[in-house]
């Protein structure tokens, strides 16, 4: 099922009477670390998530940054070192992370 990102980015820009800079690109770890680079207050990621029958674990499908195209399971724990290297900068502003994806 495709995702509706327009329609989204849409609502949120009504809601906050379009008060805030809105980037789309495909999600990817590196598409993250490179938003993460101008210091937003708040991001928000719109993807799939799926669950993982074999390791019994849910996780989001970005883009896979070497195959565009193919999916690439971000697992929390892949997410998580993401962040963490941004968190850890005195001068991160960063105060929300949103995550809209099926499973999520």
């Amino acid at each position: 099922m495709p995702l509706q990102t327009d329609k989204e980015f849409k609502e949120i820009e009504k809601k906050l009477k379009k008060k805030i800079r809105i980037q789309k690109q495909a999600a990817s770890l590196q598409a993250i670390a490179d938003l993460l680079n101008y210091r937003p207050k708040m991001l928000h990621i719109s993807c799939h998530g799926r669950y993982q029958k074999t390791t019994n674990e849910f996780y989001l499908a970005f883009e896979d940054e070497e195959k565009i195209g193919l999916e690439n399971e971000i697992t929390s724990e892949k997410l998580e070192a993401c962040f963490s290297r941004n968190i850890n900068d005195k001068d991160s502003r960063l105060q929300l992370v949103f995550v809209s994806a099926c499973h999520s």
